[in-house]
């Protein structure tokens, strides 16, 4: 086994443990400071190792990984598990898996309602509402410049969910009333004010107005070979 080869398969190791981790957290409604003081680590400069965690910065040891288990009510293997995780609210849910139609940017519906005669259809491994639906991610906006961290390349199917309710962090799909036009960004509260960020640092944010609808929430994704 060559040195990439290793490198790219404990790569992928902690950025799955790192995605069950947030997912997981979400499910629970927890923030990162609860889930860390639910572990224990509520001193002062121990709050921001869920974070690490979550974005792949810091590897988990083995004896927190049990800790965040613990915290989260799950088995350890559940943690490290390779099946796919969501950021889904399970209550929000009907559980089932299967084909979701692949929608054009230009046929979302702000009611979340599904456009008939739609040809193109794709797998969704994880559990979602009726209403869900993919897209084909158009531009290099959410292309994150950290190594490690969580990135969506152009040509990504995106799986969304407009049948649950944003939450900070998550990513969102939103449209603007006034262009018809929708984006792919992540949903921030700072301040008092929403915003709709990207993860490539060269566009700027969105300030989310009355003029702005967020249509779904992002639970999955695929990037084809």
């Amino acid at each position: 086994m060559s040195l990439f080869i290793h490198f790219k398969k404990n790569y992928d190791e902690i950025m799955n443990i790192a995605d069950n981790i947030k997912s997981f957290r979400k499910n629970k409604g927890l923030s990162q400071v609860a889930l860390a003081k639910a572990c224990g680590w509520d001193r002062e400069g121990n709050q921001g190792r869920i974070s690490n965690y979550e974005t792949g910065r810091r590897e988990a040891s083995v004896t927190d990984l049990r800790l965040i288990a613990k915290a989260l009510d799950i088995e350890l293997q559940e943690l490290i598990s390779k099946e796919v995780t969501t950021n889904v609210r399970s209550q929000d849910l009907v559980s089932s898996t299967g084909k979701v139609p692949i929608l054009d940017w230009s046929n979302i519906q702000p009611t979340g309602k599904i456009p008939e005669g739609n040809a193109h259809s794709i797998y969704c491994p994880a559990d979602h509402s009726p209403n869900t639906y993919a897209l084909k991610i158009r531009d290099d906006s959410m292309i994150a410049p950290t190594p490690g961290a969580k990135t969506y390349l152009e040509g990504t199917y995106i799986y969304v969910d407009p049948n649950l309710p944003p939450n900070a962090g998550d990513k969102v799909i939103a449209s603007s009333a006034s262009t018809g036009e929708s984006t792919f960004k992540v949903y921030i509260n700072d301040f008092g004010k929403s915003w709709l960020r990207p993860l490539n640092t060269c566009y700027h944010p969105i300030e989310v107005t009355s003029d702005i609808a967020i249509v779904g929430v992002v639970i999955g994704s695929y990037t084809p070979e």
